[in-house]
């Protein structure tokens, strides 16, 4: 009762009385009371659950108290569940190896009792542990497991059916495994919306929309995020919406898309102002000023970065204060710890636990006094090493400007080539895949031919061999140059009416034979093959032989076709490290940038109306990056359907060239708004901003200019660029 007694008083010294409800005063005074074993097992439960969020310390204690109780009772479910309790406890503490242990001794009592249900809460558990070790394989092993209980079992508990879902989901997608991540997650969210479970759903938003950010689809990514945010937002769970917002931030950014960056960063900013959570309030301020960075704006990155060392400092210096106030308590715990010593035993003089007391006490002002100094020291270092920083800043930021200002560029440019790089894979993909199919074709048709051949071999005349050999060079001649399908169709049914004449039995089986050879004239000529015993195996073995040839010859054009995607992706992504003008041909540089847009103009009709010549001296990386924008501006405002004219002239000192569609149109009063740095009519996460600002300074660099007027249907963007004479140090573009 003693040992209770010294229990109960630690506990109440080390924590404010304030923070206790009546439930737990009842709980402790209980148990101080009780005399019946059995209850005060109950009570010992209670009260380590209680502790378990708020003091893990006082949870071990009392949980201790627990098992040693639990253990000699002729049930083992409390021993099992005092095990799975501490499992707990030490995980919290960070113990994970103690927590696992824990847990597989719960889980062995449990199976030897025929406790399903507590073996189903270790499993989840110690899949748990798995998860904070990233160990994720493990992680998904122990929660199937569970999740086989829980599935298996009439009336089991729907929300951690749930969970275990959304943790597996998790666990998938940290192992980049998108296909079995999106399936989990699924089933999470199926059963959240049922059960209204909000906190839980808007977790499995924000595991989907990173499976989707590493599959490639950003937008959809951006998008299961912010549904994260809404559903946060309804629940006032601002932290949470604070690291959405971040995290959202954070992918624009990699984008290039600084607009849409700077919006989220500052919506991270409010939220986390929201909730006072220092650490994430100078987690958001110093994005920001990673992001003023990039963009060249170099005082107010200084001026939000020293903001945030401000309040960094001082949550380190909180953070000191809060290391003494546990030492206080510590040593406070140490007291209470001789005091009950003394009280107990009664081998010490009053004079004695002064003199502890008094040493104690002094060796708790000479750490506060030290932690305090150690403060002081840590920032002024900080300071220090901020002033240092900043006055380097200062020296080079006329040169990072010049080439923050050449990296927007780039950037952007990037950022075309990413949002091109999906329709690319699936334009070469098409190509590559024909060429696979057609080798497939050839290795079976050559095996099949000599099959044929050693069939046949010994039965076949020369005049036979000879004819079937002029048979496969008139179908060669003809794949060569192909009729059009419903020229075919025609000529097909002459052929087979012609060939009833001789063949009526078989005249529409010879007549298909040769409309896939796509000969139909001059059918006389070889009589010898349709007059020979073996004519079926004459024909097919000619139809093998043309296969072949059709096989290489699609494989030829595609070819062609990655190549000219190649060259074009080349062309667009050179960049003139060394910024000297070249020489180059305006048409060729507009018409590789329509190359690498078919994809996204196939329902465009596109005229384009080039001079013969039109050889220029400036820089082509740079005037790629502007016809890429207006003919994406032009493809989107037609919605992928209308009409692109693409005009080039020319006069003494310059060359026009103007892109015309026939969309909706610009409003009037979007003016020169239109090339304001971050101003976008699209959708967000459709646009930076930042391409006709950007367009318009790469025109002005060539000594021209970019405008736009809206026509009765459409508009019409005219950039001017100003002619070079040819020297000796321009390069020459191949």
């Amino acid at each position: 009762m003693r040992i209770k007694r010294t229990i109960l008083i630690l506990s109440l010294l080390l924590g404010p009385a304030k923070l206790f409800s009546q439930n737990i005063d009842s709980l402790l005074q209980a148990l101080e009371e009780n005399t019946d074993s059995q209850q005060e097992i109950y009570i010992l439960d209670k009260i380590s659950s209680y502790y378990h969020d708020k003091d893990l310390q006082q949870s071990l204690q009392y949980n201790l108290m627990f098992m040693d109780s639990a253990k000699n009772l002729p049930d083992s479910a409390m021993w099992a569940k005092s095990l799975n309790r501490y499992g707990i406890v030490m995980s919290g503490q960070g113990n994970y190896d103690a927590a696992i242990y824990n847990h597989l001794q719960s889980i062995f009592i449990s199976q030897l009792t025929g406790n399903k249900s507590r073996e189903a809460i270790n499993y989840i558990n110690i899949g748990h542990v798995h998860g904070i070790l990233k160990e994720y394989e493990k992680m998904i092993d122990y929660s199937l497991k569970a999740l086989d209980y829980y599935l298996n079992t009439p009336g089991a508990d729907r929300a951690t059916t749930a969970l275990l879902y959304g943790n597996i989901g998790y666990a998938y997608s940290q192992l980049k495994d998108a296909e079995n991540s999106t399936y989990y997650i699924e089933k999470a969210m199926e059963i959240n919306r049922e059960l209204n479970n909000l906190r839980s759903l808007a977790l499995n938003y924000v595991t989907l929309g990173e499976v989707m950010i590493f599959q490639g689809d950003t937008v959809g990514g951006i998008n299961s995020i912010k549904k994260c945010i809404t559903i946060r937002n309804e629940i006032d769970a601002p932290l949470d919406v604070s690291l959405r917002h971040l995290r959202i931030s954070e992918i624009y950014l990699a984008q290039g898309n600084y607009g849409s960056a700077m919006h989220h960063v500052d919506s991270a900013l409010i939220m986390a102002n929201l909730t006072k959570k220092g650490s994430q309030i100078v987690s958001s301020m110093k994005f920001k000023s990673k992001l003023y960075r990039q963009l060249g704006n170099f005082e107010s990155a200084y001026m939000l970065l020293e903001k945030a060392t401000l309040v960094d400092d001082s949550l380190r210096a909180l953070a000191d204060k809060s290391t003494a106030i546990a030492t206080t308590m510590e040593a406070s715990n140490q007291i209470q710890s001789l005091e009950s010593v003394i009280d107990i035993q009664n081998r010490r003089s009053d004079t004695q636990r002064i003199w502890i007391v008094s040493l104690i006490l002094a060796t708790i002002i000479i750490l506060l006094i030290a932690l305090r100094n150690l403060s002081l020291l840590r920032t002024k270092r900080r300071s220090n090493e901020i002033l240092q920083k900043v006055n380097h800043q200062i020296l080079k930021q006329s040169e990072e400007l010049e080439k923050t200002q050449s990296e927007l560029v780039n950037s952007e440019k990037m950022a075309v080539l990413g949002r091109l790089s999906a329709s690319m894979g699936h334009e070469l993909n098409t190509p590559i895949a024909g060429i696979k199919s057609n080798i497939e074709i050839i290795a079976d048709a050559q095996r099949y031919e000599f099959i044929i051949l050693s069939k046949i071999y010994d039965q076949l005349e020369p005049a036979a061999f000879m004819n079937a050999i002029h048979l496969v060079e008139a179908s060669y001649l003809a794949q060569k140059n192909p009729t059009p399908p419903r020229e075919r169709r025609r000529l097909k049914e002459i052929l087979t009416e012609a060939l009833r004449i001789k063949y009526s039995d078989d005249a529409d089986e010879i007549a298909e034979k040769f409309d896939y050879l796509m000969v139909y004239d001059n059918i006389e000529k070889f009589s010898t093959i349709l007059d020979h015993p073996l004519r079926n195996d004459l024909l097919e073995l000619v139809s093998l032989v043309s296969s072949r040839t059709q096989a290489v010859l699609t494989s030829q054009q595609a070819l062609e076709r990655v190549n000219k995607i190649v060259v074009s992706l080349k062309t667009y992504s050179y960049k003139n490290v060394e910024r000297q003008k070249v020489n180059f041909d305006l048409s060729k540089n507009i018409d590789t940038i329509f190359t690498l847009y078919e994809g996204m103009t196939k329902g465009i009709e596109i005229t384009k109306n080039y001079l013969e010549n039109s050889e220029y001296t400036g820089y082509p990386d740079e005037l790629s990056q502007v016809w890429s924008n207006l003919i994406t501006n032009s493809a989107h405002a037609l919605n992928f359907k209308g009409k692109i004219v693409v005009n080039m002239e020319e006069d003494e000192n310059f060359y026009k060239i103007s892109f015309q569609d026939d969309g909706t149109g610009i409003p009037e009063e979007v003016g020169e708004q239109l090339f304001d740095p971050f101003y976008t009519t699209k959708p967000e996460g459709e646009g930076t901003g930042l391409g006709l600002g950007i367009s318009r300074k790469v025109i002005e660099r060539h000594g021209g200019t970019l405008t736009w007027q809206n026509l009765e249907q459409g508009v019409k963007f005219v950039a001017t660029l100003q002619k070079n004479h040819v020297n000796s140090e321009a390069v020459l573009v191949h």
